[in-house]
């Protein structure tokens, strides 16, 4: 059961760093469409606009980096066989589940099993 530990929090890591890129890339899109609207419209028009875009840009970006960063803590929580680390990989297979399916959904049940796994309480609980 250790190596299926390690793979989870290896699996959770790199899920984090591919939702945190995922995430810049939505900021940066969201950037180049508020530029791309603030110089072809005209000027009234712009100044309602691109804080508009703005606004609707950070909401989305910050919910969509905000499950990664938190996996991203689980998983380096996880590899150290931390108590906290597997409470939050608990609580952030839960939000994998729905959110980032179906690969999100799998890692999500597969960390469920690993965690929830009577031999894994007792490294967690061992360590």
């Amino acid at each position: 059961m250790d190596n299926h530990i390690s793979i989870t929090a290896f699996l959770h890591i790199f899920f984090g760093f591919i939702g945190i890129i995922m995430g810049i890339f939505i900021v940066l899109s969201i950037l180049g469409i508020s530029l791309l609207v603030g110089f072809s419209a005209p000027p009234g028009d712009a100044m309602i606009a691109v804080p508009i875009i703005g606004i609707i840009g950070f909401i989305i970006s910050g919910l969509s980096m905000f499950v990664p960063i938190i996996g991203l803590l689980a998983g380096f929580g996880i590899m150290k066989r931390s108590q906290w680390g597997r409470i939050l990989g608990v609580i952030v297979s839960i939000l994998y589940l729905p959110v980032h399916f179906p690969f999100g959904a799998m890692l999500g049940i597969y960390t469920m099993w690993v965690l929830f796994s009577a031999e894994t309480s007792l490294i967690f609980n061992h360590r």
